[in-house]
């Protein structure tokens, strides 16, 4: 039987944006992005510490910045990380750069890439922070395994949207703008 998740335990990344998690909020069960479609995401897991993160970053992000939040949250604790997105004849630049950041740091490893692929759908990314399990989809009910249909899902996202305003601005940090 598959069993729902309360939708209170999501916390909504938007484009530009940074979730930040310890492993320790009981609250704070799942990250979750949408819509990167020439966007790239990284996913950073540390079994050791539980801590969780998620970027969605756009070509105009500052990935350096990103970066060094990712390791300002994991200080030296060993990450494994998932970059997911970008397209092929709109990413080349945004992929090298999130590469360049993040697949050289000692002691992170790139665990999953999915990147530039042929076509330009857009991925809904759904991160476990309790197991460090990525869920990846190109539609909102292949996105939830617990059995959501996409109505309830899409509702669920638009109820996500609505209460999230005040923990945003605390927990999410938003990347400042490259000039």
């Amino acid at each position: 039987m598959k069993s729902a998740i309360d939708n209170r335990q999501i916390r909504f990344v938007f484009q530009k944006g940074i979730g930040l998690t310890s492993g320790e909020d009981p609250a704070v069960r799942y990250l979750q992005t949408e819509d990167v479609g020439s966007c790239v995401s990284v996913i950073g897991y540390s079994a050791d510490t539980r801590k969780t993160a998620l970027a969605h970053l756009d070509t105009t992000s500052d990935v350096a910045e990103a970066a060094r939040l990712f390791m300002q949250h994991f200080g030296n604790s060993p990450v494994e990380l998932s970059l997911i997105g970008g397209q092929k004849t709109r990413s080349e630049g945004l992929v090298g750069r999130v590469i360049g950041k993040f697949a050289d740091h000692s002691g992170w490893t790139v665990a999953r890439a999915e990147l530039l692929p042929d076509s330009g759908y857009k991925r809904q990314i759904l991160v476990d922070t309790l197991t460090g399990k990525v869920y990846r989809s190109t539609l909102y009910h292949e996105m939830y395994p617990w059995g959501w249909n996409p109505p309830a899902a899409i509702q669920t996202r638009r109820n996500i949207g609505n209460s999230m305003q005040q923990s945003l601005v605390q927990d999410y940090p938003i990347i400042k703008v490259a000039a």
